[in-house]
């Protein structure tokens, strides 16, 4: 079994990895990304399909870091809902991860800009994802 205390601080930390997303979001067209006039660019309809998934994505990230924060004592004690919970957690970050890297790396390593983003990303994502499946082994 793994060290509680560590994973304890885990279940601390990798959560307020999903609140980095709401000020990202909020500034990504200064990146120029997510820039109003690509969204006006698209169908109305299809404008209004990536604005309810970027609220939809939003609103799963910062309820599933809230549920962790307030469920730590729950996941720490194991049993199948909390090996779950982790799993799905480390599953989802390091799908995220494997997007950062393959699909937006290209694109923003070869703005200088936008390279120091790219890596903290990819670290913020590496780390939450591995922070969920070190959980998710000491939940089993």
């Amino acid at each position: 079994m793994l060290d509680t205390t560590l994973v304890s601080g885990l279940l601390v930390l990798a959560p307020l990895g999903h609140f980095v997303s709401i000020p990202a979001l909020a500034l990504a067209p200064r990146w120029g990304i997510l820039r109003r006039a690509d969204l006006a660019a698209l169908t109305p309809i299809n404008g209004r399909v990536v604005k309810v998934v970027l609220l939809t994505m939003q609103a799963v990230l910062v309820g599933s870091g809230v549920t962790v924060l307030w469920a730590r004592g729950d996941i720490l004690a194991g049993g199948r809902l909390a090996v779950a919970t982790t799993a799905c957690l480390a599953l989802l970050w390091s799908w995220r991860l494997g997007i950062q890297v393959w699909v937006y790396g290209p694109v923003l390593l070869a703005s200088s800009g936008l390279r120091l983003l790219h890596r903290g990303l990819v670290a913020l994502f590496a780390f939450m994802g591995a922070a969920y499946a070190v959980a998710c082994l000491h939940a089993l």
